[in-house]
């Protein structure tokens, strides 16, 4: 089924850019990480069986009661087992910038600890990144990491001009993808 899928998207001239996971590696708990881990394998598999080269998952938040620095350890501990699996697929595991992860420094350090080359970051278009009306301090933690970019609302306080800039200055050819909110119809 999974080659029929593929065939239609190839045959449309259509790109399976990656496969968006809800797989969060946030847990204090260890053996629901493990679980986590091993559905994300499973995207993983569909990823390459569709042609796709990357996964989107999340660090997200910083449990209650938890130490900021252990909680960004298992998320690089687990992003390093999977993306250990993901290279002979191929396939990337990207982290997306996302909750309390949006933090370029547990983002950044993150990916660090997993210590893969097919580990990287989404960049999540997120005002929160803007410092002082520009995204470059926030760009530049991460730009060496930035394998997707996530956008938002284009009718609002985001300065996509200033970010298209950055990334063509660095070379970007990757994909940028939008989650445009169309509103209710009238």
């Amino acid at each position: 089924e999974r080659r029929a899928v593929r065939d239609r998207f190839e045959d449309a001239y259509l790109e399976v850019v990656g496969i968006g996971t809800s797989s969060r590696f946030d847990s204090p708990d260890a053996d629901k990480r493990k679980q986590m881990i091993e559905r994300s394998k499973r995207y993983v598999e569909l990823a390459a069986d569709l042609g796709a080269e990357r996964i989107r998952v999340f660090g997200n938040d910083i449990p209650a009661g938890v130490n900021r620095s252990d909680c960004v350890q298992w998320v690089g501990e687990s992003l390093a087992e999977l993306g250990e699996f993901a290279d002979p697929y191929g396939v990337d595991v990207l982290l997306e910038m996302h909750g309390q992860f949006n933090f370029w420094g547990f983002a950044r350090t993150a990916v660090e600890i997993a210590d893969q080359p097919n580990v990287a970051i989404v960049y999540n278009c997120d005002p929160r990144g803007i410092v002082a009306g520009s995204v470059a301090a926030t760009y530049s933690q991460v730009r060496g990491w930035i394998r997707h970019v996530h956008m938002h609302a284009f009718a609002g306080p985001y300065p996509y001009p200033e970010l298209f800039q950055l990334l063509r200055e660095d070379g970007y050819e990757g994909y940028l993808s939008a989650e445009i909110d169309q509103g209710t119809p009238t």
